[in-house]
Order: C-alpha cells, then structure tokens, then sequence
C-alpha cells in the first residue's frame, strides 16, 4: 500500500509519463481494496487514508490554471485524476455495512475541502457522490445524517442534485437541530 501511494504521489508531482501507467493501476489497486466490503476493515481503512498522501500540494504542482510556481506553462493536465477518483471511492464507502468505514469516509471528505479544488475532475466526482449524501441525510444514524448535511452544504451549488430530497426531510422531520442543519444545506 505504501509503495502505490508513492507511486501516485510521484506521479502527481512530477507528472512523469513513464509513472502515467503504473499511477492509474496503483490508484485502481487502492481503491479496489478499499470498497471491497469483504476485505480487511483496518487494510480498507489504510487505503482510505492514502487520500491524504495525494492530497497534498507540492511546489511546482498545478493549482488552478497555473503552477504554485507561478508560472501557467508549467502546468501539465492531472491524467490519472486520483484525487477526483478517491472521492468518488470515498462516497461509495459511505454505503459500507461497517459503521467505522461509513464515519472514516465522512471525515476524510470533509477533511478534502481543506485543499485546493483546481482540477475539474472534482466537480464530476462531487456530482456523483451528491445522491449518495443526500441517501445519507435520510439515515437513522445522527452523526450520519448531520455529516451528510453538512458535507452538502459545503458543496453548495454542487449539491443541486439533492435540494429536493433534503427539502422534504426537513419538512417531515419533527428534530429541530436536523431541521436546521438541513436548511442551512439548502441555502448553501
């Protein structure tokens, strides 16, 4: 697990084509094992971690359309988009019948809005896991649901896709704070 992070966080920095091939097969090997509800929940966990690994921004690394070196031309396209993929993984995990999978995922996609979303693959990957947070709001767990709204509310105009879905929880909902919690997702 250690050396395909490395590999993807290699990738990431130096954009390498000759690393281009084996980036994309580590990032599919990670995320395999991670949504795998058969697996081993602490190696499932490991892998859910290495998103903090790729998470992280490099000098020289693109951010936006330029560089942290400031310079635009020095910017190369992200083709393995790993960061995009891990958050897709991540809101499959939230579907996970093991409660530490479901509450760790939650965390680390909320943890991911403390890094840049430069690269447009991410508004695709949050379009994808929006239907998912919003099947989340309607759970019968509390920490489950309030992550869920919270994590919508921070997508903002992202989150369109669950507007309706959330409106009628907090309709039907007779808790106060879930009601809250909801209408502040729906105005961001």
């Amino acid at each position: 697990l250690g050396v395909l992070s490395r590999v993807i966080a290699t990738y990431q920095k130096t954009k390498g084509n000759a690393l281009l091939q084996p980036a994309k097969a580590a990032v599919d090997g990670v995320l395999a094992r991670m949504v795998v509800e058969t697996e081993d929940i602490p190696l499932r966990i490991a892998c859910m971690k290495q998103f903090g690994g790729i998470q992280l921004e490099r000098r020289g690394s693109r951010q936006g359309g330029a560089t942290t070196t400031g310079r635009a031309d020095d910017a190369t396209p992200d083709d393995v988009h790993a960061r995009a993929l891990w958050i897709v993984a991540l809101g499959r995990a939230l579907k996970s019948s093991v409660g530490v999978i479901r509450i760790r995922a939650m965390e680390i996609l909320t943890d991911s809005f403390k890094h840049p979303h430069g690269d447009p693959t991410y508004a695709e990957a949050w379009r994808k896991v929006v239907p998912i947070l919003a099947e989340a709001a309607s759970s019968q767990d509390p920490n489950t649901r309030s992550a869920a709204l919270t994590l919508l509310g921070m997508l903002g105009p992202e989150a369109a896709g669950a507007l309706e879905i959330v409106r009628s929880l907090a309709s039907g909902s007779q808790d106060a704070a879930f009601r809250k919690s909801a209408e502040a997702a729906i105005s961001s």
